[in-house]
């Protein structure tokens, strides 16, 4: 076989211009493909990815939007402030020792029981409860406990109980327990309420 040298080669080209450089075009895009093969994958997962960006922003456009009666997203980001505002209105702060107190002093005149012991202010308590072994995360709110120590008869206790639960703090029953006998000769009976409550409360800045 003979061995074809440059010579033969550019006779053949001027003999088969158009044959040749078809030829050689097909060569070029062969290698080409070859060598970049690798790369369509990333082109396709690039492409996949840009897609699912552009599904994303899409549907935040029209999340953003109020339709089909729902709200748009800054009617809800206003009504989630509102709602947080409202909050922080009902929630009493642990510095307010007094102002607190005075809260459940409130409550117990309403109801008509007589103090066994004032009312005493306790510490924070968690909301969250953490991991065992692990500090709690920290929120923003905390359950500031209170102490009350009241007596009076039945219906005044139970009284006392529904305006804790429907005051104007947000509260949480703890613990309570009633204990107490008829005197001899009285046809009512005088009860003895102790009573472990929470209100929600705002932490204090960390120092």
């Amino acid at each position: 076989m003979k061995k074809l040298t440059s010579k033969d080669l550019i006779l053949l080209f001027k003999k088969q211009p158009v044959g040749v450089t078809c030829g050689l075009v097909s060569l070029a895009l062969l290698a080409t493909l070859y060598f970049r093969w690798d790369a369509v994958d990333e082109l396709e997962t690039l492409r996949d990815g840009r897609k699912d960006q552009a599904e994303l922003l899409a549907n935040n456009l029209n999340a953003a939007r109020a339709t089909g009666g729902l709200p748009s997203l800054q009617d809800q980001y206003n009504a989630l402030g509102a709602a947080n505002k409202a909050i922080e209105a009902r929630a009493v702060k642990p510095a307010n020792n007094i102002r607190n107190i005075q809260y459940f002093s409130g409550l117990e005149d309403a109801a008509g029981v007589k103090d066994a012991g004032s009312p005493k202010q306790n510490g924070m308590n968690v909301l969250v409860a953490g991991v065992a072994g692990k500090v709690p995360p920290p929120t923003t709110y905390g359950g500031l406990g209170f102490a009350l120590y009241v007596q009076g008869d039945f219906r005044e206790l139970v009284d006392l109980l529904r305006r804790v639960e429907r005051g104007q703090h947000y509260s949480r029953i703890v613990a309570a327990s009633i204990s107490g006998t008829a005197a001899e000769g009285e046809q009512s009976t005088k009860l003895t309420l102790q009573l472990s409550v929470d209100l929600l409360a705002l932490r204090p800045p960390a120092p």
